[in-house]
């Protein structure tokens, strides 16, 4: 797992990257999110889109989805499509990083 990344703007605004660790460790306010990890394939991303808008992210179901042995795209909106990547984790850490060079940047 990456670190999170927090940056304070002027006039209070503030931006996250955060992981998959406990959300409320970071407090309260709104939670946008930046990007998607999932599948290249189009039938298994849909099947892990159509799984992980069911379940809990603590579920087994969703533990599940983040096993699968395939090939892995980082799908920044608003931004490019990286990958692709032989494992999961690998395009969590692309995305990570493209995120911490560009978006936490930008300011708000």
């Amino acid at each position: 797992m990456t670190n999170p990344i927090i940056r304070f703007y002027p006039g209070g605004g503030v931006r996250k990257i955060a992981d998959e660790r406990d959300p409320a460790l970071y407090g309260p306010g709104s939670t946008r999110r930046a990007s998607h990890v999932e599948p290249i394939n189009p039938i298994l991303r849909w099947v892990f889109h159509f799984i992980r808008q069911r379940v809990a992210d603590e579920s087994r179901a969703a533990a599940f989805t983040r096993l699968w042995p395939c090939t892995w795209r980082a799908r920044i909106f608003n931004g490019p499509t990286l990958g692709p990547f032989k494992n999961r984790a690998q395009a969590i850490k692309a995305e990570h990083e493209w995120l911490t060079r560009n978006w936490i940047k930008e300011g708000l």
